[in-house]
């Protein structure tokens, strides 16, 4: 079987990847393809309204070397991709082009704003990329 995974850099994220490790105890053949959001570059004045979720020296990047690092101690084999732009259509061209039986998100976003411009991102993927999603909570 193999999972796409999103991360974002989100705690919602973070629990994803603890359900997917939690997952591959129960199946070894489980694969792993790790995409890393990067959100482009907000108007000047929304940076203080929305979370930093940046890739690079930020919150994300350590959260990315940790759900990389978790994969590789639990000997789940994974393959890191990363996109920039619109989640929804790169993640549901991903999980087409590496043929993935499944998306297992956690909620992107940590606070209502976000959760509002976000909140219909697993249906837009799910009918897009004609796969299960699972979202953590």
């Amino acid at each position: 079987m193999r999972i796409l995974l999103p991360i974002d850099g989100s705690p919602g994220a973070h629990r994803a990847v603890r359900h997917v490790v939690n997952r591959a105890k129960r199946d070894a053949a489980l694969e792993v393809e790790l995409v890393g959001l990067e959100w482009p570059s907000l108007p000047e004045g929304l940076g203080a309204v929305l979370p930093s979720v940046r890739l690079g020296d930020s919150p994300a990047s350590s959260r990315e070397r940790d759900a990389r690092a978790m994969l590789a101690m639990h000997r789940i084999p994974f393959r890191m991709h990363r996109i920039v732009g619109d989640p929804a259509c790169a993640i549901s061209e991903i999980a087409l082009r590496r043929q993935c039986t499944e998306i297992v998100m956690g909620r992107l976003g940590s606070n209502g704003l976000m959760r509002r411009v976000l909140h219909s991102l697993p249906d837009r993927i799910a009918n897009m990329a004609w796969r299960r999603v699972t979202v953590v909570d």
